[in-house]
This record gives C-alpha cells, sequence and structure tokens, in this order.
C-alpha cells in the first residue's frame, strides 16, 4: 500500500471483508509529515471488535483505526517546545547562580591569586586582601591580610638592618681608605687612585702629576710644642692643600708628614708649576696658635710627571720623593722662620 492507505477507519465484516473505509486526504505539508511521524511511531492500527446482541451470536465483524498522526505531531511540537523551555529556563538559572557565584566566590579568589602575585613579585607588602560577604573568604583574608602585616614588618626589620650594615660597611671601608686624623684618603687609597689615573693616562695619551709635600722642621715642632701642636699643624696643612688644589686633583697623606697630591689632568710643567705657587701661596699665612704664636706653615715639594719620569706608582713616588729632597735643601731664608714666632699674623 502506499502512504496515503496507511491513514484511515474501516469495517470489517466477520470474514474479514472490508465493508467501509474512511480516510480524510492530505491537507499541506503538515498532514504529510503528521502521517510519516505516525508510521513510525504508530505501526500498527488499534482494532476493536463488533459482538452481536442475540444469544447464541458471534462476532459481526471489527473495526480498525490508523492514526494521520496529527494529534501526535502536535502533542511532540508542545513537549518539544516545553523542553526548550525548560531547556532556557534551566540556563537563565545555571547563567544568573554562576554570575552570583562569580561575584560571591571567583572574583575575590582571583584577586587574591593577583594579590599574593604581586606581594611574591614586587615585595608589595603594603597590599591587602579586600573583605568578602563569604565567611570563609573573609576569614582566608583575614588570615592573609595577618600573614601580609607579619610579612611588612619582617621587611621592615630586613630593610632597616639593611641599611645599618650598609652604613657600617660604608663606614668602615672610608675608615680603611682614610687617615684618622687629617680625614684624608691614605696611603692605600692613594696607590688606588694613582693605578687608575696612569691607566687612564696610558688608554687617553694624557700625563699627570705627582706632588710629595713634605713639612719643614716637623719633628722640631714636635719636640718643642708638643704632639698636639704638630697634629694641629697636619690638620691645618691637610685642610689648605686640599683647598688649594682643583677639584680633579687629588690629596692624600703619605705618613707621618708627608702629603701627596696627585695633578690630573695636566696640559704641560707651567700648569704645574701654577698649581705648585697656589699650594704655597695657601700655605704663606702662618698657623695661629691657641697661646697667640704664630707658626709658620714650611713645607718641601718635589714633582714627577707621568709619563716622562716613571710609569708605575713607585717610580713615580720615588722620583717625587727625590725632587722633594733636592727641594728641602735649596738655600732660602725661609726655612729660618719654621720656628713659632710671639708677633700677631698679619690680617
Amino acid at each position: 500500500r502506499n502512504a496515503s492507505n496507511r491513514y484511515y477507519v474501516a469495517v470489517l465484516d466477520a470474514r474479514g471483508q472490508r465493508m467501509l473505509q474512511v480516510q480524510r486526504p492530505v491537507q499541506g505539508a503538515f498532514d504529510g509529515l503528521a502521517r510519516r511521524a505516525a508510521a513510525v511511531f504508530l505501526p500498527r492500527p488499534a482494532t476493536a471488535q463488533v459482538e452481536g446482541s442475540g444469544p447464541g451470536t458471534t462476532g459481526l465483524g471489527e473495526v480498525q483505526l490508523r492514526s494521520d498522526g496529527r494529534v501526535l505531531l502536535a502533542d511532540l511540537g508542545l513537549l518539544l517546545l516545553a523542553l526548550l523551555g525548560c531547556v532556557a529556563v534551566t540556563a537563565l538559572a545555571v547563567w544568573a547562580v554562576s554570575r552570583r557565584l562569580t561575584a560571591l566566590i571567583v572574583q575575590p579568589l582571583r584577586a587574591m591569586v593577583e594579590l599574593t602575585r604581586a606581594v611574591r613579585s614586587s615585595r608589595s607588602f603594603e597590599r591587602r586582601a579586600a573583605p568578602s560577604s563569604v565567611l570563609e573568604l573573609n576569614a582566608l583574608a583575614d588570615d592573609f591580610n595577618a600573614l601580609l602585616d607579619e610579612l611588612q614588618r619582617q621587611q621592615r626589620r630586613i630593610t632597616a638592618r639593611h641599611n645599618d650594615l650598609r652604613r657600617s660597611n660604608e663606614s668602615l671601608r672610608h675608615a680603611s681608605l682614610h687617615d684618622v686624623l687629617t680625614g684624608l684618603p691614605n696611603r692605600s687609597h692613594l696607590f688606588e687612585h694613582l693605578a687608575a689615573v696612569f691607566e687612564r693616562c696610558q688608554r687617553q695619551g694624557g700625563q699627570a702629576a705627582v706632588l710629595f709635600i713634605d713639612v719643614d722642621r716637623f719633628k722640631q715642632v714636635n719636640d718643642t710644642l708638643g704632639h698636639a701642636v704638630g697634629d694641629a699643624l697636619l690638620v691645618e696643612l691637610a685642610q689648605r692643600l686640599q683647598s688649594a688644589v682643583r677639584e680633579s686633583d687629588f690629596v692624600a697623606r703619605h705618613g707621618g708628614d708627608e702629603f701627596l697630591a696627585v695633578l690630573f689632568p695636566v696640559g704641560d710643567e707651567a700648569e704645574v708649576r701654577q698649581c705648585v705657587d697656589r699650594l704655597r701661596g695657601a700655605l704663606a699665612r702662618p698657623l695661629r696658635l691657641d697661646n697667640g704664636l704664630n707658626l709658620p706653615l714650611s713645607v718641601s715639594i718635589g714633582v714627577a710627571l707621568f709619563p716622562a719620569q716613571g710609569t708605575s706608582v713607585d717610580e713615580l713616588v720615588r722620583a717625587a720623593d727625590a725632587a722633594m729632597y733636592r727641594d728641602k735643601v735649596r738655600p732660602s731664608v725661609a726655612q729660618d722662620r719654621a720656628m713659632p714666632q710671639s708677633e700677631p699674623a698679619s690680617p
């Protein structure tokens, strides 16, 4: 049979012969789709026996009913719409709950993760976790903030300790490189500076000058006036030497009453002589003692040029020392004024 003969109402006699059949014709695509659905879900017809009303009578026949699927398809459509509605409502409820959970749980946890990363990477111990409306998360934030408080206190103690150690190291380094009495760089610092200056001269093709400065009759001052006056003389001499040189020059105490000045850069010997004259001019004014006496500041100065008179620290210092001794034995009436005098210093 074709599809159109599958949907009908039929009446059969007792022998099974079809006496009557009623079939509605297909009307539109919906009827065709409904009848295909009925063929799938309702493949067998519904039957009902027709019995006689008299005694001893047998069955008169039966009635067969095969659905055309219109009601089935409509019910299936309503069921599908109901399912879609349930899915939409469920999805909307899930979306709303997820947003609520995101605001209550996910966002605070994400903020705490970012805070942990910031604390770990940049040591931002001053930051704090925000409170949460969820009791468990709020307790976690309180514990985390307490941990940050402790870390911040530890960081402050470590920073203070580090600063103390840095200042101590700087103080120790300064003490190891400077003379205690005059505050000038000491012999070790002097030789380090000379090596660096000579290396720059060799690299750049320049020259430097070493001035060896020795106080005249310093032992006589100590023996006659005492070591306190000798120390005061050395301190005053150091200050005047420091103020007489250029900013790029270097003055150090070599030891005892000996000082070295490193002139760098220098152009020629005339520039060196000008610096020596400035040093002698700075020492022209005598030292005023507490007892009213004036103590002349008389020094001998020897000059050695790098690289003309040596290419190493030891060579230059020895050459400047030898030149200083030649200057010390020069005939000069200034040596007669090396002892304290009672006349007041000129203004």
